[in-house]
């Protein structure tokens, strides 16, 4: 009888179940058990429960001390991978489902994707999807409209120079922090806004710590998560579970994730909807960031692997 391989699955969320992250690692782990009739077995853990962080998560998963994890992609950025960022390129004008159109169509090519699932295997890591989240967006205190109100709000980015560059690029003054201060430094008035996913207004309600204005047009970037295994459990998995892993699996998870992120989304722009001012800034404002992106944020995201950053711009169209 085949032998039953357990794999450590961990899941960058809090939440146990009902919120689309956690659903989707949840999900995966009835697929793996499904197609390869109990053979692999994915036993999942929270953030938290081993690990703190999705830092240590990921690290685990290089070390091959752990088999799988489902992060952000950019907390690969500063582990060796910082190819991964420029997945993440700020630009206008089209819809979150394009955005999604156009990551699939990046891994998939030999000139993007190639490039960066090779530095990750040269890494220990194996990348297998990827999962839409929601767009990356401003959440500030007051209704600003012209790059002269921007000015005086003070907004919260990771601690990252990508992100603090479209920090920079809308405007505002940057404070990068740890989410963990979020949101007493929104309550303190240490800042007034911040530059997030979408999602991060179901976790942390950060309209009710005074971030309850949101101009919905000001979204240059997509959110992302990716499941990313340990090169050394791949590598000990028997070809016939690769295989369905690679053509049976993923192919459902994406299916069930692209599913749930529309249910996910609606539920956000509710959310929004009900408790916070929404509203567009102005043609002329919008066009001054396009700029400053292209001046600020391109060329950091170009320094990083020329070839790589001409190869998405083809892709995205900008």
């Amino acid at each position: 009888m085949p032998e039953t391989i357990k794999w450590t699955f961990h899941q960058a969320v809090l939440y146990k179940e009902g919120e689309y992250k956690s659903d989707c690692a949840i999900e995966l782990a009835r697929l793996a058990e499904k197609y390869t009739d109990g053979r692999l077995i994915l036993e999942r853990f929270y953030r938290g429960d081993i690990y703190s962080t999705y830092r240590d998560a990921a690290v685990a998963v290089a070390a091959g001390e752990a088999d799988l994890c489902f992060v952000p992609n950019t907390v690969y950025g500063p582990l060796g991978i910082p190819e991964i960022e420029i997945t993440n390129v700020p630009y206008f004008g089209v819809d979150f489902a394009t955005r999604l159109k156009h990551q699939r169509l990046m891994f998939e090519d030999p000139a993007s994707g190639g490039v960066i699932s090779k530095k990750f295997r040269e890494n220990g890591v194996m990348w297998f999807d990827v999962t839409p989240i929601s767009v990356v967006v401003l959440f500030i205190d007051r209704k600003a409209e012209t790059m002269e109100e921007l000015a005086k709000v003070k907004i919260r980015t990771p601690e990252m120079e990508s992100w603090m560059l479209i920090g920079e690029a809308t405007g505002c003054t940057v404070v990068p922090l740890p989410w963990a201060e979020v949101p007493m430094s929104l309550k303190t008035g240490v800042v007034g806004g911040v530059l997030t996913d979408k999602g991060s207004i179901l976790q942390e309600k950060l309209y009710e710590m005074g971030a309850d204005h949101f101009p919905s047009n000001m979204s240059p970037a997509g959110s992302w998560y990716s499941v990313y295994g340990s090169a050394k459990s791949w590598e000990k998995l028997p070809d016939d579970l690769k295989e369905i892993w690679i053509k049976r699996i993923i192919p459902h998870f994406n299916t069930f994730a692209d599913e749930g992120n529309r249910a996910y989304l609606a539920q956000l722009d509710k959310i929004l909807a009900d408790n916070m001012v929404v509203y567009e800034l102005p043609p002329e404002t919008i066009e001054v960031i396009k700029s400053n992106i292209a001046r600020l944020a391109h060329p950091n995201f170009e320094a990083i692997n020329p070839e790589v950053f001409a190869a998405c711009k083809k892709i995205f169209g900008f």
